[in-house]
């Protein structure tokens, strides 16, 4: 299995925390964001890891070891996790683990991603009322139909965390999808998930395994942060 961690961002939401460092430098018990993402996987046999980098790229290769694949997307400041991964997704090969930098979630999360076999796509969602800024999610018959933050509040079902296992059956047409998006559609400032609604609109079922409770957080603004160190410190 492999690993694709996605860490380009400049995290302008943030800033006023990272002192100009890449969002994923945060520390929580004195182990940045990066570091922990990458010993959770390893501590799993997961150790074909590529980390995509933008902002600060340089400090990744630093930090990091040898044995990391580094992939630069070097339009960073102007493209989304879309365009990202596009960038990343050409050392995919086999089953793989997809994960946002930002994101800190308990390791059973990812146990249990690890584990699932019911689907090609399989997304942790965190069940629960949602706000606007969310990705959120909607299902039929246990699986997911629509992921976008526009899905209206009164209708969404709770929140996609960020992480995911994908296998290597749909690779191809996940990487047919995100082309179609940033090539025919344009959408450079699209979010991976288009990707992914890209192939649930061609029929591909998407399976979910609940967050049931266990602690995660996307750590995108200052009072974010703060709410990741109660939770995990």
């Amino acid at each position: 299995m492999q690993a694709i961690i996605m860490a380009a961002g400049f995290g302008s939401r943030i800033a006023e925390i990272t002192n100009n460092l890449p969002k994923s430098f945060l520390e929580i018990n004195n182990e940045k964001l990066i570091e922990r993402a990458i010993r959770l996987l390893r501590e799993r046999d997961i150790n074909d890891i590529t980390v995509v980098t933008g902002y600060k790229s340089e400090l990744f290769i630093e930090l990091l070891d040898e044995n990391i694949n580094f992939v630069n997307n070097p339009l960073y400041f102007c493209t989304n996790v879309l365009g990202s991964f596009a960038c990343g997704m050409g050392n995919l090969k086999d089953d793989f683990i997809f994960i946002h930098a930002d994101t800190i979630f308990d390791e059973t999360i990812l146990d249990d991603l690890i584990a699932s076999d019911a689907s090609d796509i399989i997304l942790p969602i965190d069940y629960k009322s949602c706000v606007e800024e969310e990705m959120k999610v909607t299902t039929v018959d246990g699986n997911v139909n629509v992921i976008h933050k526009s899905i209206d509040l009164n209708i969404a079902e709770g929140e996609f965390i960020g992480i995911a296992k994908i296998t290597s059956v749909i690779l191809e047409k996940l990487k047919s999808a995100v082309k179609n998006e940033l090539k025919e559609k344009n959408n450079h400032q699209d979010y991976f998930e288009a990707a992914l609604q890209n192939l649930i609109d061609q029929g591909n079922n998407f399976k979910t395994i609940a967050t049931a409770g266990r602690s995660w957080i996307e750590i995108d603004f200052p009072e974010d942060y703060i709410t990741a160190k109660k939770l995990f410190e």
